[in-house]
């Protein structure tokens, strides 16, 4: 896998950003001195119904891969694509006509069979993970709700019953110790 494919999705996974949001990333968005993502609204979900920029916070290792990337420009991309492949072939457009943006997809598939996980868990399963982590290290649903770009509290709401199933387990622990 590519560094930088690897960098992008380790961010994924650190942040729970989306897949075409860590893709497209510009360094125009990367504000690194207040750890912050700025998503435009027409590069996120819910940015084109909210007309809302999507602000993701970046946690340390995140920085730190954003730190260790070459130097950057601020209209360039921060995972740019390979311009070339090994047959001096150039990268096409995406079918929209946007320029080409790194593929991170068929490397997870290799990530996901090195580290032998399931079949069925795409790169958005890294973004459950992070929010149910978050959940049972006590999170609220609205703060996870904030932080994943969720527009409905239902939405995080489904990833508080790792919270609870948490709480049962510290608690039969703290009970087996008292007797």
């Amino acid at each position: 896998v590519r560094p930088p494919v690897a960098d992008a999705i380790r961010v994924i996974a650190l942040t729970g950003a989306r897949r075409d949001e860590i893709a497209g990333l510009e360094w125009r968005e990367v504000d690194l001195e207040k750890r912050l993502i700025t998503i435009p609204p027409e590069r996120h979900k819910t940015g084109r119904r909210t007309n809302a920029p999507r602000v993701i916070g970046l946690p340390a290792r995140a920085l730190n891969i954003f730190a260790s990337l070459p130097p950057r420009t601020s209209k360039g991309l921060v995972f740019p694509p390979m311009a070339f492949d090994e047959s001096g072939r150039t990268y096409p457009a995406s079918r929209k006509g946007a320029p080409s943006r790194i593929n991170v997809t068929k490397a997870w598939r290799t990530i996901r069979k090195e580290a032998a996980l399931p079949d069925g868990i795409g790169l958005h399963g890294l973004r459950h993970s992070l929010a149910s982590h978050m959940a049972m290290q006590g999170t609220q649903a609205a703060d996870i709700m904030t932080a994943l770009g969720h527009k409905k509290l239902a939405t995080a709401q489904r990833y508080i019953h790792y919270a609870q199933d948490a709480r049962v387990a510290v608690a039969e622990r703290a009970a087996s110790l008292i007797s």
